[in-house]
């Protein structure tokens, strides 16, 4: 009655096992057969690697945006690893992606395209979190984890230059440990804009014997995406016609 089985590994192979007792009174024996099934329990987490080529302690993976750029892939081009150590576990099901502080707002977006019909992509958050939807295999998930992009159509991108991006696989019961893609943002320098009015080119007339005219509009504007500050103006008269007599003048008043 004190006899127990004991299986102390971790994740043991589910074949049933088979117990045989025999006893004897030293002429005759008898014997007695019975099974034990093994049921395995989930209680394993699932987990992401994002890029495969750099080992298997660093589970992130880096890149780099540019301003006006095309979007960036938020994993390793070379592979993505996802798995589960629970035995014959072969299914997620469902992978979460987002923009942990989308900073420019509605300016960032995450996308990806899905080739299996498993697996629906849901958008959240305007744009800034995914939803990948199973339940699927994991090289499943493996293919469209490599197809998903960051971009940021801001033309001045706010700070911090960076931008984490949060992946967490889930098997049904438990979660992954977040991996994280690191987005660094590259800006370029925008050139300024100028108008002489609201409409763009400012026209006007000049009357013999008038005063000096205004060249610009009130309405005129001068900006700069990336700076509130200018180095330098120039202003020219394209075609002088009539020479020593024409030319512009900036009142010193006018000047910074």
């Amino acid at each position: 009655r004190n006899l127990e089985y004991v299986n102390s590994l971790d994740e043991p192979l589910t074949f049933a096992r088979n117990i045989d007792i025999t006893v004897s009174d030293g002429n005759s024996n008898a014997s007695i057969t019975f099974t034990i099934n093994i049921t395995p329990i989930n209680d394993q987490v699932p987990l992401v690697d994002l890029s495969i080529t750099d080992g298997t302690t660093n589970l992130n993976y880096s890149a780099m945006f540019v301003e006006d750029g095309l979007p960036v892939l938020i994993a390793d081009p070379n592979g993505v690893r996802v798995i589960d150590n629970d035995f014959a576990s072969m299914t997620l099901d469902h992978v979460s992606v987002r923009i942990v502080e989308p900073e420019d707002g509605a300016f960032e977006r995450l996308t990806a395209f899905s080739s299996n019909s498993s697996i629906q992509v849901i958008t959240l958050q305007g744009g800034t979190e995914l939803n990948l939807n199973g339940p699927s295999g994991f090289t499943d998930f493996e293919g469209i984890l490599n197809s998903v992009t960051y971009s940021n159509d801001a033309d001045n991108f706010s700070e911090p230059l960076q931008r984490l991006i949060e992946v967490v696989a889930f098997d049904g019961q438990l979660s992954s440990v977040p991996v994280y893609s690191i987005i660094s943002l590259s800006s370029i320098n925008d050139p300024p804009t100028v108008a002489t009015s609201s409409l763009g080119n400012h026209s006007t007339s000049f009357f013999e014997g008038d005063q000096p005219i205004m060249v610009s509009a009130a309405s005129g504007v001068i900006s700069d995406p990336d700076s509130l500050t200018l180095t330098s103006l120039t202003a020219s008269l394209m075609n002088i016609q009539d020479v020593n007599y024409e030319y512009l003048v900036l009142p010193q008043s006018s000047l910074p």
